[in-house]
């Protein structure tokens, strides 16, 4: 099941939607994931401060590629203010930001945006 905004380009992934997407790995390529797999995974930036947890994911439904990582957080809005929010609060992590993944998903806060 998708959950599409009003101009039909993205999408936010829900638990019943089958997609992967593809991550960076340990060797420099890319490896899929099945998309649901990240939700509810703990979210850290590459030099390790916790953010939170995924919440959802946004695609762009005309190329299937993912756009962002909503990450539901407890970080002060000043804290991470070149991050931007959506109107509920959670970050929204553009996808080149991801630097990988295993028991959490890494992100580079400096791509973040």
């Amino acid at each position: 099941m998708f959950h599409c905004s009003a101009s039909m380009t993205t999408c936010d992934v829900t638990l019943q939607t089958r997609v992967f997407i593809y991550v960076n790995d340990d060797t420099g390529g890319m490896s899929p994931i099945l998309a649901s797999a990240l939700t509810e995974k703990p979210v850290c930036s590459a030099d390790g401060r916790q953010l939170g947890t995924v919440r959802n994911l946004t695609m762009n439904t005309q190329t299937g590629r993912l756009e962002s990582v909503l990450v539901d957080t407890d970080r002060s809005a000043g804290e991470l203010r070149h991050i931007p929010r959506t109107p509920d609060g959670e970050l929204r992590i553009a996808a080149g930001a991801i630097v990988g993944v295993d028991d959490q998903l890494v992100v580079s806060l400096s791509d973040a945006d």
